[in-house]
């Protein structure tokens, strides 16, 4: 946890799944959020298809680069 952040993942009603490890990985306003994605670079996603939220382990994290 950073700064009371949880690292999460967003289910989208289509079947993707974005993982927002840190913070800075996600961008949101009352109509669009932008995930940074490590295959896709960035996605924007309509929050009307955001069908959960699931908290990640730690150990489904990726390495931090230092």
């Amino acid at each position: 946890m950073e700064n009371g952040f949880t690292p999460f993942t967003l289910a989208l009603s289509d079947g993707r799944r974005f993982a927002v490890p840190r913070p800075d990985f996600i961008a949101m306003s009352s109509r669009t959020i932008m995930v940074i994605d490590k295959d896709e670079l960035d996605v924007s996603i309509n929050p009307l298809h955001v069908v959960s939220v699931e908290y990640l382990k730690p150990s489904d994290l990726p390495p931090r680069k230092r």
